[in-house]
């Protein structure tokens, strides 16, 4: 059952990259020598971690840290980040840093996310 809970978000996912194309994809365009035909897929991997739950997931959306809902797509503010970063510059962290550290994916939660875990 653990392995299903990807299943559906990735069904939701795909079929709405199908739904978006106009047309069908085919090798010659990925691999196509002229660049007016080829497709450029070099564009910034969108970087996110599942949430304990496993239907949500966080991702970082204009610098602040989301809690994105993987059936509706709602995303909603993660925590409280300013007050991280307000904590982190106060404790000496620059505030560019600060503000960086307070919206990653990378930061750890406890079980219950109610909290950072620090290692």
């Amino acid at each position: 059952m653990k392995q299903l809970k990807w299943l559906l978000p990735a069904i939701v996912f795909f079929s709405s990259v199908a739904a978006a194309q106009n047309r069908i994809l085919t090798i010659d365009d990925i691999f196509s020598v002229d660049p007016a035909v080829r497709i450029n897929f070099s564009g910034t991997p969108m970087r996110l971690q599942w949430a304990k739950q496993g239907n949500a997931f966080k991702q970082t959306q204009n610098a602040k840290l989301m809690r994105v809902n993987a059936i509706t797509g709602e995303a909603t503010s993660y925590f409280d980040s300013p007050r991280l970063a307000s904590a982190l510059v106060t404790a000496g962290i620059g505030a560019r840093d600060a503000e960086r550290l307070a919206n990653s994916t990378a930061l750890q939660f406890n079980k219950n996310e109610t909290g950072i875990v620090i290692t």
